[in-house]
């Protein structure tokens, strides 16, 4: 858990400060809005966040994406539960679903639940148009974020810069 705490301040910092690219940035919203739209009660969402964890996605993306997806999540539950029915009703698929319920961990996330079945599917097919949406806007966002959050006296006390942000770097 410490670890973790770890790499979710250091993705703070390096945010902040710049060191993190608008590719990271954007694979964060990624993880994060998969986190937030597939219900929590399934298996599916710890593995995604330890693929989040074990990536170089920036975990303060994946977390705040996360929150503000688990609330789309929910308005969405009448889609997703009309678009799992259908997939999980769907006649050449019904014997691999019957396949998979029988494999050792696969029953525990939870696919033959219409509602995860329909949340993951439409992550999946979201995750290239959210990842092609978020990279340009962290790109064009992301200095002046990092100029503006540097103005900010508790960030360069979280940071730990003594500096004042008009004062120049000195490098020896």
């Amino acid at each position: 858990m410490a670890n973790l705490l770890q790499k979710i301040w250091r993705s703070f910092r390096g945010t902040v400060r710049g060191f993190d690219s608008s590719r990271q940035l954007a694979f964060g919203v990624v993880f994060g809005m998969m986190i937030g739209i597939i219900p929590n009660d399934s298996l599916l969402v710890p593995a995604l966040v330890v693929i989040a964890v074990l990536s170089t996605a920036n975990l303060l993306c994946v977390l705040l994406s996360a929150v503000v997806f688990s609330c789309v999540g929910t308005l969405l539950d009448p889609v997703t539960h009309s678009l799992g029915n259908t997939i999980l009703t769907h006649g050449p698929l019904q014997e691999t679903f019957l396949w998979l319920s029988g494999l050792p961990l696969v029953p525990w996330t939870r696919f033959e639940n219409t509602v995860v079945t329909g949340s993951l599917a439409i992550s999946l097919a979201a995750a290239l148009p959210v990842y092609l949406i978020a990279r340009p806007v962290f790109h064009r966002l992301q200095p002046a974020l990092e100029s503006g959050l540097m103005q900010s006296h508790f960030v360069r006390w979280l940071l730990g810069s003594r500096r004042e942000p008009s004062e120049p770097v000195v490098e020896n």
